[in-house]
């Protein structure tokens, strides 16, 4: 079967690394001739000043019309974004993490400009009409990138979330996970524990280790205490770790819902692991 006659033509990629907002102006300097899709991966809160500024470093317009995507590729946590203000072509986030929407949801924004210009990569019969015997047709907008098959109960359990996000309000709980978070970092510090966390602002994320107790143990004392936690090895973000030589990490990840009390318990029964 062939690809359908506006089917844009299949490019050769390289990956080359910003690792962060500060040297970005330094890599793109040297990339944005030659670059026609810029993935940015958010893993901390930028505050809006932050991604204006790094918008403006990254005017990766390609060199001729053609080009695929016109700026940038966004996936974040959790915070307030217009997509129209950021500018991006392609948006896309995860059901979980900050949205405490089912694991295995997620979504995809699409800038309808940008749709006849880019190619599902395996498109079924709900992202395209089976038009003729060697011939297919892309559903009109973002269904393209949608599968026949999902899961129901995960649709309305991810809408049940940002209805409740809704009512919370993204301000309030941006603004809530961040002060639980940095409590919790300055918990951790004062406990003589090394916090690993980077970012302009960071986000809900808290990673910490102890030179005397292996982080798998830390968290296997923490559940028997019904506290949740999690280890982070080098096998999930082997780029940062090797560039910053980090040990496993034990990873505990606060939400607006995480009170003081609770913080001050895992930090107390922390202590009493590392003090025996």
């Amino acid at each position: 079967m062939r690809l359908p006659s506006s089917t844009p033509q299949r490019l050769a990629a390289s990956l080359s690394i910003v690792c962060q907002v500060t040297s970005a102006a330094r890599s793109l300097d040297a990339l944005a001739e030659r670059r026609r899709l810029a993935a940015f991966v958010c893993a901390d809160w930028q505050p809006r000043e932050t991604l204006r500024s790094f918008l403006g470093l990254c005017d990766l317009h390609a060199p001729t019309p053609e080009a695929a995507l016109r700026q940038l590729l966004f996936t974040f946590p959790f915070l307030p974004i217009d997509v129209d203000e950021i500018g991006c072509d392609f948006l896309s986030a995860t059901g979980r993490k900050y949205l405490r929407g089912p694991r295995g949801t997620g979504f995809l924004y699409a800038r309808p400009s940008i749709l006849d210009r880019v190619t599902p990569s395996q498109p079924d019969h709900h992202g395209a009409k089976w038009s003729s015997t060697d011939d297919y047709t892309f559903a009109a907008g973002a269904q393209r990138f949608e599968y026949w098959e999902f899961s129901h109960a995960g649709w309305l359990g991810l809408g049940a979330a940002v209805d409740v996000v809704h009512e919370l309000g993204i301000d309030r709980i941006e603004a809530t996970v961040t002060e639980r978070a940095n409590q919790l970092r300055t918990m951790l510090t004062d406990l003589g524990l090394t916090v690993y966390d980077e970012g302009l602002q960071r986000c809900g994320i808290v990673t910490t280790a102890s030179p005397n107790v292996a982080s798998a143990d830390l968290k296997a004392a923490l559940s028997r205490c019904s506290i949740n936690a999690s280890t982070t090895f080098a096998g999930s973000s082997r780029y940062d770790v090797e560039r910053r030589n980090l040990p496993d990490m034990l990873r505990l990840s606060v939400h607006c819902t995480t009170t003081v009390d609770e913080l001050e318990w895992t930090v107390a029964v922390l202590t009493s692991i590392l003090r025996n």
